[in-house]
């Protein structure tokens, strides 16, 4: 993405989830069988010498317990716990937690900074993990929130086939026999699609929402991993994927944006 003036950024975020265990898939249990607790027996080593590493070397040298600390160990898998920011308590920060570990970034993304942070992420995770002849890595999220201005006086849909390349209608017919105003006051749209290079899943979010106690559209972009394609042991395969999943989001985004809206983040 351009690293435009008035960029409709809020959140860029990478998430790792990872695991020491097969877990059987839920098509592989016996009918009635209950899922179990999943716990992470080697997260409190794990935390130790990622908290060592980060603070020690100046990685991001401010730690914070979240509230989420205080879950049970045995209902927070895949629960962020604690925190490492940059001095001040500022962004870029990274969030770890069992079998979870993300880097977020705001204002000041961009994206070479983005992608070497995420890589010495992955790297520190082998490198300090105290099972990492076991570890898996379950699946690999690269995910962009932005958010648009949008007023009341605003029709939704019109907005999204004029600026977002959609093309949505609602049938007059349709809504004149059921006495309803054409302008929707809530609005969601979710597109999945399947990429094969990368292996992963995109997702297209449209919501309503606020940003800074104004409303606002959400527009989330989003790749995910399949499962288990990333090996933990392969830093060039998790390289691969992250620069193909962002060349996918970047495209949308921009052939998306393309014409009024890039306009007017410039």
């Amino acid at each position: 993405m351009r690293n435009f003036s008035k960029k409709p950024l809020v959140e860029a975020i990478m998430e790792i989830k990872f695991s020491t265990t097969d877990e059987p898939l839920p098509s592989n249990r016996k009918a009635g069988e209950l899922i179990p607790f999943e716990v992470d027996p080697n997260f409190k080593i794990f935390f130790a010498r990622f908290y060592d590493l980060v603070i020690s070397n100046n990685l991001y040298p401010e730690y914070h317990k979240l509230p989420q600390a205080e879950i049970p160990e045995e209902l927070a898998m895949h629960i962020v716990q604690h925190r490492f920011t940059s001095e001040g308590g500022n962004w870029p920060l990274v969030q770890l937690g069992p079998g979870v570990i993300t880097l977020n970034e705001t204002d000041n993304y961009c994206w070479n900074d983005f992608s070497r942070r995420a890589i010495e992420i992955f790297e520190i995770l082998n490198t300090v993990h105290p099972k990492r002849e076991d570890l898996k890595i379950t699946h690999v999220t690269l995910r962009y929130i932005n958010a648009l201005p949008f007023s009341d006086e605003q029709d939704i849909v019109e907005f999204l086939n004029e600026n977002m390349k959609l093309n949505i209608n609602f049938d007059d017919e349709l809504l004149n026999k059921t006495n309803l105003n054409k302008s929707s006051d809530v609005f969601r749209l979710t597109n999945t699609f399947r990429s094969e290079d990368p292996e992963c899943l995109f997702v297209n979010s449209i919501d309503i929402g606020e940003k800074d106690d104004s409303k606002a559209i959400i527009w989330e972009l989003f790749c995910r991993s399949k499962t288990n394609r990333i090996s933990a042991k392969s830093l060039n395969e998790f390289e691969l994927w992250l620069d193909g999943a962002h060349k996918i989001i970047d495209r949308w985004f921009m052939e998306t944006v393309k014409g009024n809206l890039e306009k007017g983040f410039d």
